[in-house]
């Protein structure tokens, strides 16, 4: 259960994007536009998201694969 109307919106369409992962709002700019989102699964490791809600886009900005 999220906090308000907004937040599920938000958590929905980071989830959409990033389906079947555990995602995460680790981080966000002081007026909470733009949001660090940490997504991992079982068979994919950890990667971490940039996400312009003003914009309405995403972006990779690191991964804690080796490859």
């Amino acid at each position: 259960m999220l906090f308000d109307d907004a937040a599920e919106r938000i958590y929905g369409g980071i989830d959409q994007l990033l389906p079947d992962c555990e995602n995460y709002v680790i981080d966000a700019s002081l007026d909470g536009r733009r949001l660090l989102v940490e997504s991992y699964s079982d068979v994919r490791p950890t990667e971490y998201h940039l996400v312009d809600l003003d914009a309405n886009k995403m972006w990779s900005v690191g991964s804690a694969s080796r490859a």
